[in-house]
């Protein structure tokens, strides 16, 4: 039986956590992917879950980047309260 894909993926994401600059070669991937397969839209996310909280990412299409989210120091940076448990924390 033949289990090679029989279509292009419609999106493809590449995630990575707390550090912007560890996308740069995935940004650099989907950039060659999309201008081979022009159909297809690619997105690099970055989840910020340290000091700040938050999602950065840009979409990638056809060879490029066609849009930026906004950038990790516009995340509200995260709030604990020492006199409360670490289950209550506040944004």
């Amino acid at each position: 039986m033949d289990k090679s894909p029989k279509n292009d993926p419609a999106v493809m994401v590449e995630f990575k956590i707390n550090d912007n600059r560890k996308c740069v070669p995935d940004i650099e991937w989907l950039c060659s992917f999309t201008r081979i397969y022009p159909e297809v839209s690619g997105y690099s996310v970055c989840g910020f879950v340290t000091e700040s909280r938050g999602v950065s990412y840009k979409r990638i299409e056809q060879g490029r980047v066609d849009f930026e989210s906004a950038v990790p120091s516009d995340v509200l940076p995260r709030v604990v309260r020492k006199d409360i448990s670490s289950a209550s924390i506040q944004y």
